[in-house]
Parts: C-alpha cells; sequence; structure tokens
C-alpha cells in the first residue's frame, strides 16, 4: 500500500510539474511547491523515515527529475517543513530553486538525513496548513504555488482552515 502511494506521489508530481511547462517566460519561477510531513504522535520512527526516504525517492524518480529540471529558465521552489502541535513546524529545507541536477542532487541527500523534531504529539494540520500558505505567499512570483501534506491521524487542537487557489480563505 505505501509503495503505491509513494510511486502515486512521484507520478502526481511529475504531471504536475510537465503542465506547468508551457507558462510565460518573464516569471521567476513556474511552481512553488511547499510539503508538510506529518511528525505527529500517530507518525512513528519508521513511517517518519518513510516520509523522507520516499520524498527523496520521488524527487529522484526520472519522470519527476526530468519535470523538475526541464525548463532551467524558469525554476521549481521547493520549500520542505514537518508540523505537528499547533506551535510546532519547522523547516527542514527553506525555500530553494531547483536550477540544476547538483541543486536536485543536493537535496535529495539532505532530506533522508533530518533528524525528528520532538514537538507536541497533536495532530494540528489547521496549523500545519497556515504555515504552508504562509510560506506560499512568499512566493508571489510564481506561476503556481502549490501546498502538499502528509498526515496520518484525525486533527486534534485547532480548527481547520479552508483553502482555495488564492490560498488561505477562513476556518472551519
Amino acid at each position: 500500500m505505501r509503495a503505491v502511494r509513494l510511486r502515486a506521489t512521484a507520478l502526481g508530481i511529475a504531471l504536475g510539474l510537465m503542465g506547468l511547462m508551457g507558462g510565460p517566460a518573464q516569471a521567476a519561477c513556474r511552481q512553488a511547491l511547499a510539503l508538510g510531513l506529518d511528525v505527529s504522535g500517530s507518525v512513528d520512527a519508521v513511517e517518519y523515515r518513510l516520509q523522507l526516504d520516499g520524498l527523496a525517492a520521488a524527487l529522484a524518480h526520472p519522470e519527476v527529475r526530468a519535470a523538475l529540471l526541464a525548463l532551467p529558465d524558469a525554476p521549481v521552489r521547493l520549500a520542505v517543513y514537518d508540523w505537528s502541535g499547533p506551535r510546532d513546524q519547522r523547516l527542514l529545507l527553506g525555500w530553494t530553486e531547483i536550477t540544476g541536477a547538483d541543486v536536485l542532487d543536493r537535496i535529495i541527500a539532505q532530506l533522508p538525513a533530518s533528524p525528528r523534531s520532538a514537538g507536541d504529539p497533536s495532530t494540528a494540520i489547521g496549523a500545519a496548513m497556515q504555515f504552508g500558505a504562509a510560506l506560499l505567499q512568499e512566493q508571489g512570483t510564481c506561476w503556481k504555488r502549490t501546498l502538499d501534506l502528509s498526515g496520518m491521524a484525525n486533527p486534534t487542537p485547532g480548527r481547520i482552515p479552508a483553502m482555495s487557489a488564492a490560498g488561505l480563505v477562513r476556518s472551519r
């Protein structure tokens, strides 16, 4: 089941990036992609490793790699963070412009080496969404901005904000 999910993620990343290859040449970047990884109490050490190793494997997948490197004049920007409780979000990779294979290879090597944070064991997905939305607002020059969160359990504290194409719009 997890292998299927990782393959689906790799394919989803590739297809999403390939759809952005025809935008205007004057844009600073074609895609801002913020990825949030669950490190709440519902995620054990093996599952945490699976998230990081799976993300590195997805980025190294030939189709994803080709999509990420396809338009060097309009690169993809990537940020990765982990999240758990209402005030527990930590950047593993700040905004990084994927301008070449060397940058992508550095990211692929860096992610599996990231130690797990010891945050709140609760699952505050609303706070994780707000953190990701704030990251994406920093990337206003990108053609497209995408937030992708992994999560293992039902949210515990806080409210879950609704999202729109323009970003965070309200809590529900």
